[in-house]
């Protein structure tokens, strides 16, 4: 019975712990010129209205001479905007996705942040290693390693 106690003592004290601590836990950046350009760009969108989805995936580099091109920018940009009016005519939710194969993640960051439109989710680090990058070129669609690429798709 003595056991018990303990055991249940330890337990509403470790759930509790748990649950103080997610409550005022707060995730700090130490590098903040990342926060700036991210708080800067960042849109907030409504609650999804719709399972079907279609997403603007960019892949890129900062080290990549192609993705660093104003070209590139305009491109996505425009195409942005057509897919974000089509999503809302067919009534589907619209993503955008940019993946940024650096090694070093503030680099890839700061490569996403340097484009016009703003984008829902990132993902950068590790090289071709990325577990996201991996997904949407070595595992859906079997694509060549290379930057810049832009896919679309539309998800259920």
């Amino acid at each position: 019975m003595k056991h018990w106690i303990v055991s249940l003592i330890l337990f509403l004290v470790i759930v509790s712990s748990i649950l103080f601590i997610r409550g005022n836990y707060s995730f700090h950046i130490k590098n903040i010129d990342e926060v700036i350009l991210t708080t800067k760009k960042t849109n907030l969108q409504k609650p999804y209205k719709s399972r079907k989805e279609i997403a603007l995936i960019y892949v890129g580099s900062s080290s990549c001479p192609f993705c660093k091109s104003q070209s590139l920018d305009s491109v996505l940009t425009y195409v942005s905007e057509e897919l974000e009016i089509y999503s809302r005519e067919e009534g589907y939710n619209f993503n955008k996705i940019g993946l940024s194969q650096d090694f070093n993640p503030n680099q890839g960051i700061e490569h996403l942040m340097k484009f016009e439109i703003s984008f829902n989710e990132i993902s950068t680090g590790n090289n071709w290693r990325n577990t996201t990058i991996e997904k949407y070129t070595n595992n859906t669609f079997q694509a060549s390693l290379g930057t810049p690429q832009i896919l679309i798709i539309q998800r259920a």
